[in-house]
């Protein structure tokens, strides 16, 4: 038996030393580095953090969105998928209508790509049949970061806790 081990060691060292098996590796690698979402493991969202964290991280910062406070309701059903259609019910921005509609667009589209959510069995169970809404406070100048929040309909105004602003 330890012979036989050895035999499959010197084999593998071989291989390992030829080229053909080292571009095979190279190949194999890059190709899962450069397939979108093949390398990313999709993990179970466990909590009401777990699933604001994914669509924080999810969701990018739409263009001309500086400063822009974006609010949508949804409800989700048991799969993770949204039941009905989501709707931007608060824009906090001053720009032109094009850009407000293309930030509105813009959001609702990376909605839609970011699901469906991987709930665990408790979420699954506990998320379905209410409302929710997901707000965006995205960076502008000098203040980089999106905040973002995540929780039930009913759980407090869509503006508690954020810095109050005055749009201009």
């Amino acid at each position: 038996m330890p012979r036989q081990a050895n035999s499959v060691q010197t084999r593998i060292r071989h291989l390992s030393r030829s080229r053909p098996v080292h571009s095979l590796i190279a190949a194999v690698a890059t190709l899962i580095v450069a397939t979108p979402g093949y390398a990313t493991v999709q993990t179970r969202e466990t909590s009401m953090a777990d699933v604001r964290a994914h669509f924080a991280s999810c969701i990018g910062q739409p263009p001309h969105a500086d400063g822009a406070l974006v609010t949508a309701y949804f409800s989700l059903k048991s799969d993770g998928e949204i039941f009905g259609k989501p709707r931007v019910v608060l824009l906090g921005y001053q720009g032109s209508d094009d850009d407000r509609r293309s930030i509105v667009s813009s959001i609702l589209n990376s909605l839609g790509k970011c699901l469906p959510l991987q709930l665990s069995d408790d979420m699954a169970r506990t998320i379905p049949g209410q409302v929710y809404f997901l707000q965006f406070r995205f960076g502008a100048q000098g203040k980089p970061k999106t905040e973002v929040k995540f929780r039930p309909y009913g759980s407090g105004s869509p503006l508690e806790g954020w810095q109050r602003q005055i749009w201009r």
